[in-house]
């Protein structure tokens, strides 16, 4: 007769019994699942919905996605870029002219009147190709009706233009009347007499969207077709951008340096650019770079790590000596390893059942409530919806690889030792040589509870090990959520800044007849209203000075990269800006070029430029590899500066040259100690005047530019009022500046800038990433304070027995609450001298790290932060012991001894 053996149902039933049997253990172990899960799912969805909303934030205000372009790129260079593989979605942007609104009627397709007579438009008609569009372009944009163009006579605008066109209600299929300027070689359909650069159009309207970007610094756009561009006999190429986007993992100078190799440039002066992609800028923004966010994402891991196998390591001697009793009733190996697997994975998977309904719930309502107000205000909706399953997933399942790595440690010694051993396994220390005990230390409950932390070291390390990286977690992301406060930013800027709008290129029919060298910038009087004005901080009055010259492009051999990067490369003679710069500002130009230097191939002679003897031409990154290649073979070759007076008769090249090169009208000579791209990362702070493309701008020592002659001209004025002043001044500076515009004839020439108003205007913002970044700091010194009371409850719940014992030997309740608390207090004593020295220079290394990559960031130590570690765990302390105290006070000695708990 054959006994069917029923294994699985015993050892169900047994890991059913062992359950029941440890009530208090599963709790604490569901709970620790529980808050595990919650930790890992809300601290990365709240890093993940920050990091979003920067992104979207800097997408649609720049307008795109992509961070790779190349100018005036050919096919061929295209089908190269399309072939790299750090490159995505490489797309085709192309100008095919301009377009005019005058403001007429304009119908709808079903002849109602659509819109209303609106105002004046000018701006560029533009192709894109599917790529640039639907990948580089589309994601940046919300509200989107209609598709893009597809016949020669359908346009896409944005609503922000349609609007000024006075068109309030647009509708697909409404016809707008254009006038076009092209450089196509045949116009079908024109009127007789129109050429082939300038007639009316008609165009049908074949969708809209909403865009985010910066009217004030960018050019109108509207979209055409190809078919438009085939019509017109315009061709693709050479294309005004080819557009790509690229991966995290590299930043833009870098891909910009390998478009430049991997892909032969048509001329010497053709550039490519590379920017960070917007989802880096966004985590550098919070963490300053890639690695420091992967480091922080590892520490948050590991301290979920740590709280499971703190309890469970709390848990360990009780374990192992039930599950050796099971080894000796006869379980085998495998049915061990069944039924605590059982036991454990039940325990895990309701912890993270919980945990993941509570942070789904919490992440949900606290991230749509915090961003709402950040998108409402004129950034267009948010798509940061607040849950995220993949997060929940990986969150529960590391909860349970954890649960079962962890739980599998009692079970590997167990099945590794004699069953004997097991059953009488003590989880503490052996003393390597007899040690005796003064009578008062070993009575005294000071020293008990010390005996009783320290009597299993690997436990106790395991403990602080735990509880210092939950603590040292929050201390860290305190000081990234203060330090990357955009308020330090802006705080770095002046209270108000005011000077010149443009520079002397803008009025050259003045020269040198009304404008000269004599002729002042920024008229005196302006400084001493200034410095006369109650409530100016005089400290922190700093002016930008120098003067204006002439250049002679072709003349100058050390120019000549500079002539080459212009629009208009024959240009002969150009005006230049010349900069004073201060010992300060002069050391931390050396400073940066001999920290960079090497990694940005910059080739400047800093001995020259500190002795007054040369001058560095700088620059909005104009300069293609070649030309920068070009640019370091011109150090200490001279540069000629000539007075304004050489803008000679006639205002013609060939007469400006000729009187440049007169020696009466040359002012002086300096070396040119090379050219510096003020675009780069770690380039300096500089308060200049106008600056940007196209603009000749050197700096200079004041003993060099003492050697040239000119008379010191002021460019701008920046200085700090005191709080309570700058309404105040704010309007008695707006006086002064319009008095200024109108006696100038011109009423942008001076601009005034407070601010003050700037941080005002960004408090929405600054609100809502303090919000977001300190709820993330609150939640990991949350978990790191519950941390601490797991590891106390676990240690008090798995010595019920024990205590029991103590208290049947004459231990009086008192003295047990006394040496609870002393345990407490010793637990306390060690993590927070743990996080007082480790915890301190962690924080301070953090806040090091996140500073070489963020130049506004600043390091506070997080007092706060610790204090609050500190007094929760005090409370919890007292807690944890009060509770113990209540669940025994109204059971008998004899009933605790009883139950078959430890």
């Amino acid at each position: 007769m054959k006994v069917r053996n029923n294994n699985r149902t015993v050892i169900k039933e047994l890991a059913r019994a062992y359950y029941l049997g440890n009530k208090r253990k599963n709790r604490i172990l569901t709970a620790a699942a529980a808050m595990a899960v919650f930790l890992l799912y809300a601290a990365f969805s709240i890093a993940y919905g920050k990091i979003r909303a920067d992104y979207l934030i800097d997408v649609r205000g720049m307008g795109t996605v992509a961070s790779v372009s190349l100018e005036n790129g050919s096919r061929r260079q295209y089908e190269a870029m399309r072939k790299l593989s750090y490159l995505e979605d490489v797309g085709v942007k192309k100008n095919a002219g301009t377009g005019r609104y005058e403001g007429t009627e304009t119908t709808a397709g079903d002849g109602e009147n659509s819109g209303t007579p609106g105002g004046a438009w000018e701006g560029n008609l533009v192709f894109l190709d599917e790529t640039a569009y639907e990948k580089l372009m589309l994601p940046a944009y919300t509200d989107v009706a209609g598709h893009y163009p597809r016949q020669a006579d359908e346009i896409m605008f944005p609503v922000r233009i349609l609007e000024q066109m006075g068109i309030t209600e647009p509708e697909t299929g409404m016809e707008i009347t254009l006038q076009v300027e092209t450089e196509g070689v045949s116009i079908p359909g024109g009127e007789q007499g129109d050429t082939a650069c300038d007639i009316h159009m008609e165009f049908t309207l074949s969708g809209y969207y909403t865009d985010y970007i910066d009217a004030s610094v960018s050019e109108p756009e509207a979209y055409i077709s190809e078919a438009f561009l085939e019509r017109e006999g315009i061709a693709i190429f050479p294309a005004d951008r080819i557009m790509a986007s690229s991966g995290v993992s590299e930043d833009g100078r870098s891909v910009e340096s390998r478009v430049y190799t991997d892909v032969p440039m048509e001329y010497e002066s053709q550039q490519a650019f590379g920017e960070n992609p917007m989802a880096r800028q966004s985590v550098e923004g919070v963490f300053g770079s890639v690695t420091i966010a992967g480091g922080c994402g590892i520490v948050v891991v590991l301290c979920m790590f740590l709280l499971i196998f703190n309890v469970i390591a709390v848990s360990l001697g009780r374990d192992i000596r039930q599950y050796g009793m099971l080894k000796v009733l006869g379980a085998t190996n495998r049915q061990l390893k069944q039924v605590v697997y059982r036991q454990n994975m039940k325990n895990a998977l309701q912890g993270s059942a919980i945990g993941a309904v509570f942070a789904a719930a919490a992440v949900k309502l606290f991230l749509s409530r915090v961003l709402a107000g950040l998108f409402l205000e004129g950034l267009g909706p948010s798509d940061v919806d607040g849950f995220y399953p993949v997060f929940l997933f990986l969150a529960a399942g590391s909860v349970l690889a954890v649960s079962w790595l962890a739980g599998s440690l009692a079970v590997r010694r167990v099945i590794r030792w004699e069953p004997v051993d097991s059953i009488r396994y003590v989880e503490a220390d052996v003393p390597r040589k007899k040690q005796t005990v003064s009578s008062e230390e070993g009575t005294g409950m000071t020293g008990l509870a010390w005996r009783n932390v320290t009597r299993s070291r690997k436990r106790l390390a395991v403990s602080i090990l735990s509880l210092a990286v939950g603590g040292v977690t929050a201390l860290g992301a305190a000081v990234i959520t203060r330090g990357v406060d955009i308020t330090n930013r802006l705080e770095q800027d002046p209270d108000f800044q005011l000077g010149i709008l443009s520079g002397i290129a803008r009025f050259p029919e003045l020269v040198p007849e009304k404008i000269n060298d004599d002729t002042p910038v920024l008229p005196p009087e302006i400084l001493d209203d200034v410095l006369q004005m109650d409530g100016v901080v005089p400290e922190s009055v700093k002016v930008t000075a120098g003067s204006y010259a002439l250049i002679d492009l072709s003349a100058d051999e050390a120019l000549a990269p500079k002539r080459k990067s212009l629009e208009n490369p024959e240009k002969t003679l150009d005006f230049a800006t010349l900069q004073v710069v201060g010992k300060e500002e002069a050391e931390s130009l050396a400073q940066y070029i001999s920290e960079y230097g090497k990694e940005y191939g910059l080739s400047v002679d800093t001995e020259t430029f500190l002795d007054g003897r040369g001058c560095i031409l700088l620059h909005h990154r104009e300069l293609s590899r070649e030309l920068e290649i070009q640019a370091g073979k011109t150090v200490d070759m001279p540069v000629h500066f000539y007075s304004l007076e050489a803008y000679g008769q006639g205002k013609t090249s060939e007469s400006a040259g000729s009187a440049a090169s007169g020696e009466k009208e040359e002012k002086g000579s300096l070396l040119c100690s090379g050219y510096l791209d003020m675009t780069a990362k770690h380039f300096p702070v500089l308060q200049t005047t106008s600056v940007g493309n196209n603009i000749s701008y050197f700096i200079m020592t004041e003993k060099a530019f003492a050697s040239l002659g000119f008379p010191e001209k002021y460019f701008d004025l920046s200085f700090d009022v005191s709080e309570r002043e700058r309404t105040r001044v704010n309007q008695s500076l707006t006086q002064v500046i319009q008095k200024a515009n109108r006696e100038s004839g011109i009423m942008d020439t001076f601009y005034l800038t407070p601010g003050y108003e700037l941080l005002e205007a960004e408090q929405n913002r600054i609100r809502t990433a303090n919000t977001l970044l300190g709820g993330l700091s609150l939640l990991l010194t949350a978990i790191g304070i519950m941390n601490f009371a797991n590891t106390l409850a676990a240690g008090f719940a798995f010595r019920r027995r024990e205590l029991a014992v103590m208290e049947s030997i004459g231990m009086t309740r008192g003295q047990m609450r006394r040496m609870l608390l002393m345990e407490g207090a010793y637990y306390w004593g060690i993590v927070m001298c743990v996080l007082l020295t480790v915890g301190s220079v962690s924080a301070w290394l953090l806040g090091e790290a996140v500073r070489m990559k963020l130049a506004y960031f600043r390091f506070f130590y997080p007092w706060q932060t610790m204090l609050a570690l500190a007094a929760g765990m005090v409370a919890v302390c007292f807690v944890c012991v009060w509770n113990v105290y209540r669940a025994d006070r109204e059971r008998s000695t004899a009933e605790k001894l009883r139950q078959n708990v430890y």
